[in-house]
């Protein structure tokens, strides 16, 4: 939950069934797709809480509708992580203390583009990004 979060924890039932949606669509993605490592999708949270504490060799991201610098998801990802981490924030964006509280628990902004997604899509969209150019990297080569 952040400060232009439209998703509101009073809404609890309404809450529990998108989360158990959310939990089957994946299930049944794993088994479409043949994957092995089963998501787990967390309950809706304050940002406090989902942001945790930072593990050594760690890769936060937080992905955003505005250029606030930094380096381009390539270059992230050009190191080895043992765990990424990706945020993305509500439809109406992310407060201006909020990204001050992302950067000051090392998550690191990445530009999403002109465009503006839902957070459903740009979930989708960052996770597509990261493991394309994780699964890639190797083939690399530095002109």
């Amino acid at each position: 939950f952040t400060q232009y979060c439209l998703c509101r924890p009073e809404r609890h039932g309404e809450e529990a069934r998108k989360l158990e949606r959310w939990r089957r669509i994946a299930r049944q993605a794993l088994q479409q797709s043949g994957g092995l490592e089963q998501p787990f999708i967390e309950e809706p949270m304050a940002l406090l809480q989902a942001v945790g504490r930072r593990e050594e060799g760690d890769l936060r991201l937080f992905f955003h509708q505005e250029p606030l610098g930094g380096k381009t998801l390539h270059g992230y990802l050009s190191k080895v992580a043992k765990i990424v981490t990706i945020l993305i924030g509500p439809e109406g964006g992310l407060a201006g203390e909020e990204i001050s509280f992302l950067l000051e628990r090392g998550f690191l902004p990445v530009f999403m583009g002109e465009t503006v997604l839902r957070s459903e899509t740009a979930a989708l969209y960052a996770l597509a990004a990261v493991r394309t150019i994780i699964q890639e990297r190797e083939a690399w080569k530095l002109a």
